[in-house]
């Protein structure tokens, strides 16, 4: 905890300023103290069982008697979590992937979030929309998080190098990959704050 404290004010910071030249995005300063009221709301939002890791590399779909099958592996994370949790980690965690993963995941997110509501519905769940799309969009937060602390680490923190390889780029390559990230879904990160701060 003492290291996130550290990067509560990133005011002078080089990789910031980097970041926000690339990215056009504004507010990476004050991102810590988003991600901290973010991660304090959840405690009261209603919980469902959740894989945890519900990404897409953990998830295969496939037709059976013409209807869709969804087969879903590793299940060491298994537990309660906030409602939406799940839907949110299969769109945040494709912004690890290629960049146009990530841009896909940027024109279509809203349409999935409301299939997932739909979903939740046919299942006979009763949720207010507004904490559902909190849960759901708390897994943005901490990618695009972690996007700020790896650019701070380059070029031999951990995160920075695992991006690295992830990727396929490094130095400037590297901060202009995090910078579409922050571009692309940097609202989806001030929603998530607003919603906190409105639902908490």
């Amino acid at each position: 905890m003492i290291f996130f404290e550290q990067l509560s004010d990133l005011t002078d910071n080089a990789a910031v300023a980097g970041l926000t030249e690339r990215s056009g995005v504004t507010g990476i300063n004050g991102m810590y103290e988003g991600y901290m009221a973010v991660a304090q709301s959840l405690i009261c939002l209603p919980k469902v069982v959740c894989h945890n890791d519900l990404h897409a590399r953990n998830a295969f779909i496939t037709r059976q008697n013409q209807k869709l099958l969804t087969y879903v592996i590793d299940w060491a994370s298994i537990g309660l979590g906030p409602v939406g949790l799940d839907a949110g980690t299969i769109l945040g965690g494709a912004t690890n992937w290629r960049a146009d993963e990530a841009r896909l995941i940027a024109n279509i997110e809203g349409e999935l979030f409301t299939e997932y509501l739909l979903g939740l519905k046919d299942a006979g769940f009763v949720c207010e929309r507004d904490q559902v799309r909190l849960g759901y969009l708390s897994n943005f937060v901490p990618y695009l998080w972690y996007y700020v602390i790896a650019a701070i680490g380059m070029p031999s923190g951990p995160l920075s190098r695992m991006y690295s390889k992830w990727f396929g780029a490094e130095g400037d390559d590297l901060l202009d990959q995090f910078a579409l990230r922050l571009r692309l879904f940097m609202p989806l990160f001030d929603e998530a704050v607003s919603l906190a701060k409105q639902l908490g």
